[in-house]
């Protein structure tokens, strides 16, 4: 009996062997496909990932104290028809829907959006910044994407630009005068725009880039659990036949 069973699944599959077996190879494609979306993240975050500048973040410098961050991970598999729907309704705003709406002609897609704002009324930088991947299965209508959304918000040293004063005044027929510097307040230069904008997208992106590797992490780590697993039933699905 167990010959006919080894021969069967040399030649033709072990898709014979055991539903349990069908069950495990259709988790296993899956799980390929979820970190091919992930890999492709990563990837594009690589492409847009940049050194911190120098001199940016300190006390007196542009940025005071390390950037605050917010960063999430959102992930799906739909049908075309269904996409936009499905990227909506896991909260992501229709410019990211209409980069994903690609994928009706493309079989891939990678893309980075991106939004860059400074509040001088209370000195706050606010960079935020969309960061994903999506592909089409192969003979099929399905769609997987995956999406990081990064925010990071760093407040703004105040700064100044130095006035030269003099005063006089005439008593009798006396002048007397002084003289003395103010520091009146200033917005960013061009420059120093820059300089924030390329600190907080810094920030940003690498949260965005560990978030993943963490993701990715514990779904290895679930992966070989569930597959240790899958193999003892397997084994002794095939022990009892």
């Amino acid at each position: 009996m167990r010959l006919s069973v080894l021969i069967a699944c040399l030649s033709l599959s072990c898709w014979a062997v055991s539903p349990a077996m069908s069950g495990f190879a259709l988790r296993a494609l899956s799980r390929r496909s979820e970190a091919g979306v992930v890999s492709a993240v990563l990837r594009q975050i690589g492409r847009v990932a940049s050194k911190q500048p120098r001199n940016t973040i300190c006390p007196t410098c542009l940025i005071q104290g390390t950037p605050r961050v917010r960063t999430r991970a959102v992930k799906g598999s739909v049908s075309r028809s269904k996409l936009r729907a499905a990227v909506l309704a896991r909260g992501l705003p229709a410019e990211v829907a209409s980069r994903l709406q690609a994928l009706t002609f493309a079989r891939s897609v990678l893309f980075q959006t991106f939004r860059f704002e400074v509040d001088s009324l209370v000195r706050r930088g606010h960079y935020e910044t969309y960061i994903g991947a999506g592909r089409r299965l192969t003979d099929s209508d399905t769609v997987e994407f995956g999406v990081v959304h990064s925010v990071a918000t760093g407040q703004l040293v105040a700064k100044t630009t130095p006035v030269r004063r003099r005063k006089c005044k005439r008593r009798f027929f006396i002048k007397r005068c002084r003289s003395w510097t103010d520091r009146v307040p200033r917005g960013l230069t061009a420059q120093e725009l820059r300089q924030v904008e390329a600190a907080l997208r810094h920030s940003a992106v690498a949260s965005a880039s560990a978030k993943l590797k963490r993701l990715g992490i514990r779904a290895r780590s679930r992966r070989q659990a569930e597959t240790a697993v899958e193999s003892e039933k397997f084994d002794l699905d095939f022990q009892d036949d």
